[in-house]
């Protein structure tokens, strides 16, 4: 297959997610091949180089058709913004996460939209009884979030869809007989001997300045409240009886970070945090 030219939607650094890393990694080693024109709806991202509004794929794809979407898709608000394209331009949907509730819900009842939100229930799963969407109006979301994966509509319009476990295509292939569904593992990384694990160890402790023989926890990717971050970091504190140099990294975006820095200065936990680049990062 020669050079297509690509239109890619996701999330991208500086927003702090796991798949804006990876999509700026495998956006550059696609534009080795391809021509890759990235949309998003991040004003720091659309006045660099490396990024386009949203707002103009619509008449750029009518000017000048792209070969292919693709859409990086999780479960966060940083991806609310790509939905109305891929159902209006359907393409390659990568499912990040197989459970897409706690987005849709929050996009929806934030706003306001009870009654959009209550039809998306439906249409996603039309077994279900349609007053149970209610609890979740009413506030009693979380069991009802990991129950009812709502991927249903983005499974039906899109192309194809890619997944990264087995489990998550079969479970997929289960619910939406009819959809297109594929594996991609996720190709991160490299297998590394001893000497190499041990050389990566010092310069990830070097440029974070954690000695050595210091005990070190990390949480990585979005800090939503799905995470249990507060349990973390009382967790956390409990430790200091025992590892009292331990350090623990946040890398990620949390929806309240003034907050989450409340609860390490309560906990006494000030110093022992970190939860943002070193200070070489790119």
């Amino acid at each position: 297959m020669g050079a297509m030219r690509l239109a890619w939607f996701s999330p991208m650094p500086p927003a702090r997610s796991g798949v804006a890393a990876c999509s700026r990694e495998l956006v550059a080693a696609l534009r080795d091949q391809h021509v890759v024109d990235v949309f998003v709806d991040d004003p720091l991202v659309t006045h660099s180089a490396d990024g386009r509004s949203a707002h103009e794929f619509p008449w750029r794809h009518r000017l000048d058709p792209y070969d292919l979407t693709v859409y990086q898709v999780g479960n966060s608000s940083s991806h609310d913004y790509l939905w109305p394209y891929l159902f209006r331009f359907p393409g390659l949907a990568v499912l990040h996460d197989v459970r897409l509730h706690h987005a849709r819900a929050a996009a929806l009842l934030r706003r306001g939209r009870p009654g959009d939100y209550r039809a998306e229930v439906t249409a996603n799963h039309p077994d279900l009884d349609p007053g149970l969407a209610e609890m979740a109006i009413a506030g009693f979301d979380t069991p009802l979030y990991y129950r009812w994966p709502m991927t249903r509509l983005i499974a039906q319009a899109s192309r194809l869809v890619a997944v990264h476990t087995p489990t998550a295509a079969a479970a997929l292939q289960l619910e939406v007989p009819e959809a297109a569904v594929r594996l991609v593992p996720l190709g991160h990384g490299e297998a590394l001997d001893d000497e190499a694990r041990r050389e990566a160890r010092t310069r990830v402790r070097a440029r974070w300045s954690i000695p050595g023989d210091t005990l070190v926890f990390g949480c990585f990717g979005g800090l939503t409240p799905e995470k249990r971050l507060p349990q973390i970091l009382k967790a956390f504190a409990a430790t200091m009886a025992y590892a009292p140099k331990a350090r623990l990294i946040l890398a990620g975006d949390s929806p309240d970070m003034r907050a989450l820095r409340a609860d390490v200065h309560r906990l006494g936990l000030d110093g022992r945090i970190d939860d943002g680049p070193p200070a070489d990062a790119e």
